[in-house]
């Protein structure tokens, strides 16, 4: 292996590592999103049902859920929980015989009149889940980023100039 195939090589493992770095730095970023309920303190709608738990934290299976997949140009996170879209984005979603089953137990348990008003929903009718995001750009991942892309760099370079301090010291 010549000299600059070895450069290369080690260049790519460096960079392999610095996405490594990055993913895990923002992985933590995205899970404090729902320690504070917010994504980077923009608060989550409150919800209009009452149950257990907060809104997108009541079993935790979303928050668990966050996946993310490293190569060499990008990293990207993904979810196998059904709802992650519609929460992280917002948007409409029909309603099914199954849901409208589900909102009249819910209102024989609690009476509570929201329950009771989804209910009444028809089958094929839409109801509006709003946004309440918590993974996706922000200022602060940008920050995250360029904080460990410097610190990546300087690493390199120090280690290229102790590299070559020491082929100097050879001469």
């Amino acid at each position: 292996m010549s000299r600059t195939e070895a450069i290369n090589s080690n260049f790519a493992r460096e960079w392999q590592r610095l996405m490594r770095e990055i993913a895990i730095d923002l992985s933590e970023e995205f899970d404090k999103n729902f320690e504070r309920k917010s994504f980077f303190g923009s608060p989550w709608r409150r919800r209009i049902m009452s149950g257990r738990g907060t809104l997108l934290v009541a079993s935790g299976r979303l928050r668990r859920s966050l996946r993310h997949s490293v190569t060499t140009r990008y990293i990207s996170w993904s979810s196998d929980a059904p709802y992650a879209k519609i929460h992280n984005e917002g948007g409409e979603i029909e309603v099914t015989a199954k849901m409208r089953g589900w909102f009249w137990y819910m209102y024989s348990m609690t009476k509570l009149p929201i329950y009771k008003a989804l209910g009444c929903k028809k089958v094929g009718d839409k109801i509006h889940i709003p946004k309440r995001q918590f993974i996706g750009d922000h200022r602060r991942v940008r920050q995250v980023i360029e904080q460990g892309t410097r610190e990546w760099i300087d690493e390199q370079l120090q280690r290229i100039a102790k590299e070559n301090n020491r082929g100097l010291n050879r001469i």
